[in-house]
């Protein structure tokens, strides 16, 4: 899943190929003179998008659909390689010529509701990714669902929906971020604290969930939590201006002014336009402190 996410490489074309191994092999050298089936040109399509050599994938992949237009596994490759070579238009076009001739296909309809998302449709997407769950339920295609209702400011939806696919993956480090998203985002901050828990053990090194952890505590009045997590944060990625904001927060709240002022200025040192921080320091001028 995305957190604006494609399916990965590994899922490419469900059903025909098992995931890319840790280091692709190069693709079959074509026999000069050689006619290749749509077979053929599909496999060497597969083996280009592992490799990210997205411009011979689709090469291959055009070639494949031209030999076999009715091919599902082709459209839905070719329409997912554009998807990754960042032309989701292109996608689009492919996804819907492939549903005309396969009508109600989960799959197609999955992915044409990523594109969607990904030129910023929302509510197509939603609408595409609710007739493909109506069909078939997988922790992909609910993460994917939860994440477009997130987009859309769906905040009940978008919790009850990664909620589901939490459940059915619940290793998946992605889907318990945009769950957290969700419970922050719906004013559950309870609900959000336990998914970032969750994911704080699955992606240790990642300071996005650390960040939206500290928030989801700040809201608890957790104050001595949320500054271990806006601290992990910071020892994370020392760059990121909202983690030193909310360290100065939570530490204010816990009374260690000195502390709080230095992550404030800190904030705002790496963005400027950090307001919040200013109103924090002018508020705290204002009383001496």
């Amino acid at each position: 899943m995305r957190i604006l996410v494609l399916a990965t490489v590994a899922a490419l074309a469900a059903g025909c190929a098992a995931g890319p191994p840790a280091q692709p092999a190069p693709p079959p050298a074509r026999q000069p003179g050689a006619d290749m089936s749509a077979s053929a040109h599909y496999q060497l399509g597969l083996a280009f998008s592992r490799l990210g050599e997205h411009s011979k994938a689709l090469a291959e992949l055009k070639e494949a659909r031209r030999l076999d237009p009715a091919s599902r596994e082709v459209t839905l490759l070719l329409g997912m390689t554009f998807d990754l070579a960042g032309k989701p238009a292109q996608a689009l076009r492919v996804y819907r010529e492939g549903i005309a001739r396969h009508p109600g296909d989960p799959g197609l309809l999955h992915e044409m509701g990523n594109s969607l998302l990904a030129l910023g449709r929302p509510a197509e997407a939603i609408k595409a990714l609710e007739q493909a769950a109506d069909k078939k339920v997988s922790a992909d295609l609910l993460g994917d669902l939860g994440y477009a209702y997130l987009v859309a400011a769906k905040n009940e939806k978008a919790l009850a929906v990664l909620g589901q696919a939490s459940k059915l993956a619940p290793e998946r480090a992605d889907i318990a971020l945009n769950l957290g998203r969700a419970g922050l985002a719906a004013g559950k901050p309870a609900l959000a604290d336990a998914a970032l828990e969750a994911r704080s053990r699955l992606a240790p090194d990642d300071p996005r969930g650390w960040v939206l952890l500290a928030l989801a505590r700040i809201r608890l009045g957790a104050f001595e939590k949320a500054a271990a997590a806006a601290q992990r944060a910071v020892d994370l990625h020392e760059k990121n201006p909202k983690a030193h904001f909310l360290l100065g927060v939570a530490l204010d709240a816990l009374g260690r002014r000195q502390a709080a002022r230095k992550a404030m200025l800190r904030a705002i040192a790496l963005d400027p336009k950090l307001s919040a921080a200013r109103k924090w320091l002018k508020k705290n001028r204002a009383r001496g402190k």
